[in-house]
């Protein structure tokens, strides 16, 4: 009897994403996205919103491709590479990971406590780059959705960003009647991700975060970002500043060369995957 051929996966946590890793060894690029719907899949799959196929070219240095559970391959994303370095790491032992992929390089750093640091987009506040549909950039503008009267903060880091603070922590829970009303206001001609966050102390911030074209997320790494970036420049919280969501929390540093975040992947468990 012939038998099957599997493929060694990890499964990660990282910042409210579900992510199964791969060796590109273990595979055939023609094969990739196939997999991916198939390990990506709610019924048969492993759990995992999105595949990793993870390259070596050198020890510390590392060619990384992502895929959704669609196939397709999607623009970078930080989760990928924080859940990498903690899985090449624990394989090979190296603590400063150079991630490379068609149109980027990006370097994780390995701190104590399995702590993993990465430089994000630098954000952007103008019309152009976020995008929005006016002139005028909105900064603390009132805007009234569904009879709630917030003031909204817009910014870019990677991403169309939409953050509004709260006075009450309570009323986090209003990110699920306002993200899906204010993810497509004809202000985002793309769009927008938004986030909700209350103001714990200097040091820390809650935020609740609805994506553009996700929905609500247990946490979001770009949310956690903005939030950061808009809370220390309206000087209601200090860098570095720890940002909690469902899913955990973050260490956002922001300077004047750009924003970093550091936070710790959970390896939930390794696996065989059947091929075929």
């Amino acid at each position: 009897m012939k038998k099957d051929k599997h493929i060694s996966f990890d499964r990660y946590y990282c910042c409210g994403r579900s992510l199964a890793l791969i060796h590109a060894r273990d595979l055939s690029q023609e094969g990739v996205e196939e997999l991916a719907k198939k390990m990506c899949d709610p019924f048969v799959g492993v759990g995992a919103q999105f595949l990793a196929l993870v390259s070596s070219h050198e020890k510390s240095v590392c060619r990384i491709q992502v895929f959704d559970s669609l196939g397709k391959k999607i623009k970078h994303d930080e989760t990928a590479l924080l859940s990498a370095a903690h899985w090449l790491h624990n394989r090979d032992g190296v603590d400063h990971v150079l991630f490379l992929d068609d149109r980027f390089e990006k370097k994780v750093t390995r701190f104590e406590n399995d702590e993993f640091h990465v430089d994000l987009e630098p954000p952007a506040f103008d019309a152009r780059s976020i995008p929005i549909s006016t002139h005028e950039v909105p900064w603390g503008k009132p805007i009234s959705i569904k009879d709630i009267r917030l003031k909204m903060y817009c910014l870019s880091i990677g991403e169309p960003f939409a953050v509004c603070f709260l006075d009450w922590q309570k009323n986090l829970d209003w990110i699920s009647k306002i993200g899906p009303e204010l993810e497509g206001h004809f202000l985002f001609p793309k769009k927008a991700s938004i986030v909700l966050a209350f103001v714990l102390n200097p040091q820390n911030l809650i935020v609740r975060v609805w994506e553009r074209g996700r929905g609500l997320q247990q946490g979001s790494l770009g949310g956690a970002a903005a939030a950061a970036v808009v809370a220390i420049r309206n000087e209601k919280a200090q860098s570095p500043v720890w940002v909690h969501t469902n899913a955990g929390k973050s260490q956002v540093y922001v300077m004047a060369q750009g924003v970093c975040l550091r936070t710790q992947p959970v390896h939930l468990f390794s696996g065989q995957f059947p091929l075929g």
